[in-house]
């Protein structure tokens, strides 16, 4: 699996693993349990390593640690025979290839499920009409548009050729502690760069840029009447979407692509994540939220921290909206400033509190392909994924509207 120097392994090393093979004890107790090799006086100098051995890293796999040699004079990188870089590059393009097929046929299940209201006018009307069939139509988009193509690729996953299965991880994360930290200061993130935005695309707006989906964002749609009609509000607006899309997105993707190292997985998920929005308006925030999400179950070991992380950011949406369509103008922008600008200080506090538990706190497992531009390279211009890719682009270049802005007034009032 790794080449050493002179084609042999170092001083007595298991040429697979990279760690101490059993043999008599020479000068020192013993290997330890757990420890690199040439550690607790392991080795015939007392346990110091002969002057050309390589360095090693412990690299964490479902079977235990294992201990990989880096090359000293490549930058810290692991230590691949041409054979397995040759293998890492193959199963990258093959996930690439999967993942993007997934989103096509997403794609596609998009333009079907909506067809019926671009032809029929009049489930159109009752659409738009009538809040509780809105709801009920737009949860069951999530389940089916989203849900369908990434549970088919993660069937596939493990077959000849594609990149194994991962177990997709539901249990209790690591620290109930921490993962209350990253959820609350995830969402403060999700909103500062929502305010953020917000602004920027403003004084876009006044040099004569317009964006489609801000302007439907803030027409007036029926809201939710009754217990019922909340409930759906909820389940299509918050739940739905932070158990799929989880599913999906941290779920399938990211434990699949944690092969090839953490950070990868988390940058190259909330890429996606983001794109798939399709809007100026959305895709920075759900970008920004990937990341977050991303790196909330990583470090917990768990999908319950990026869900309830989904759940927390999307719960206080509806909450907005609730605001805004039950209170007059002036209480509406006061509540949601407190909601909005009192998360993103509790969150500061949060993030704060979690980087002071973990001083290493952004320094995660690096994978077994550390070359960062080859694997996103290879990932990305992968022939589905690069199509689905330019499609998403293509939308949110659309979202995108120029007129000329009138300056006569400013020029003579």
């Amino acid at each position: 699996m790794y080449d050493y120097p002179n084609g042999q392994p170092d001083n007595g090393f298991d040429p697979q693993t990279g760690s101490p093979q059993t043999r008599p004890q020479q000068n020192g107790p013993g290997p330890i349990p757990g420890q690199p090799p040439y550690q607790g006086g392991y080795g015939p100098n007392g346990g110091r390593p002969p002057v050309n051995a390589p360095r090693y890293v412990a690299v964490q796999e479902p079977g235990g640690t294992v201990w990989v040699p880096v090359d000293a004079n490549s930058g810290g990188r692991l230590r691949l025979s041409p054979e397995r870089q040759s293998a890492c590059t193959r199963e990258i393009f093959l996930a690439g290839l999967l993942f993007g097929g997934a989103f096509l046929l997403y794609l596609l299940l998009r333009y079907v499920f909506i067809l019926p209201l671009n032809l029929n006018d009049a489930f159109y009307n009752l659409y738009m009409n009538d809040v509780n069939v809105m709801y009920l139509f737009d949860t069951l988009f999530t389940l089916v548009c989203v849900g369908v193509p990434f549970l088919i690729a993660y069937l596939l996953l493990g077959a000849k050729r594609l990149p194994p299965r991962r177990e997709i991880p539901l249990g209790a994360p690591r620290s109930g502690l921490e993962a209350a930290l990253l959820a609350v200061g995830g969402v403060g993130v999700c909103l500062a760069v929502s305010v953020a935005v917000n602004y920027v695309m403003l004084f876009a707006e006044a040099f004569g840029f317009s964006f489609s989906s801000a302007e439907m964002m803030t027409e007036s749609f029926p809201l939710p009447e009754g217990a019922f009609g909340i409930f759906l509000f909820l389940l299509r607006t918050a739940v739905m979407p932070a158990f799929v899309e989880e599913l999906a997105f941290r779920g399938v993707i990211l434990q699949t692509l944690r092969r090839y190292g953490d950070w990868f997985a988390i940058v190259v998920t909330a890429i996606l994540f983001g794109l798939t929005h399709g809007n100026m308006t959305q895709t920075p925030f759900a970008l920004a939220a990937g990341v977050m999400m991303g790196y909330a179950a990583v470090v917990t070991g768990s999908l319950r921290a990026s869900i309830a992380m989904h759940l927390l950011n999307n719960g206080v949406s509806c909450l907005s909206q609730l605001i805004v369509g039950n209170a007059d103008s002036v209480t509406a922008a006061a509540l949601s400033a407190i909601l909005v600008y009192g998360l993103m200080l509790a969150g500061l506090v949060c993030i704060v509190v979690y980087c002071v538990r973990n001083k290493a706190a952004f320094r995660l497992r690096p994978g077994d392909y550390p070359f960062a531009r080859r694997k996103a390279r290879w990932f990305f211009l992968a022939p589905t994924m690069l199509i689905a890719v330019i499609i998403f682009l293509i939308e949110i270049v659309s979202d995108v509207s120029y007129a000329a802005p009138d300056i006569s007034s400013y020029l003579y009032g």
